[in-house]
């Protein structure tokens, strides 16, 4: 868990509790180095005791507003777990 990246998602203004949420959940799996966060939509939402149609709802509200980049992996064809970063402008 990166602490740094856990205070910057509490300061972000979100416009929803479900956003704020999902931008915390994912705060707490940031690598320290990479900044980078790897986990599956199915253990993400059930971190944020909502569904999975809800929590992608969320990720593209924090998309739009700049928080949030997603970058959707796959391998020989096949769909691994997305790698989120957290957009942490200015954070050590």
């Amino acid at each position: 868990m990166s602490f740094q990246a856990m205070t910057w998602a509490v300061e972000q203004p979100c416009t929803s509790p479900g956003q704020k949420l999902a931008l915390l959940m994912l705060a707490n799996h940031c690598n320290d180095e990479s900044g980078q966060c790897v986990l599956s939509h199915k253990q993400l939402a059930a971190e944020c005791s909502m569904g999975v149609s809800t929590l992608k709802r969320h990720l593209q509200a924090l998309v739009d507003q700049g928080l949030l980049t997603i970058a959707q992996i796959s391998l020989d064809g096949v769909s691994v777990p997305n790698r989120y970063r957290l957009n942490l402008e200015g954070v050590a």
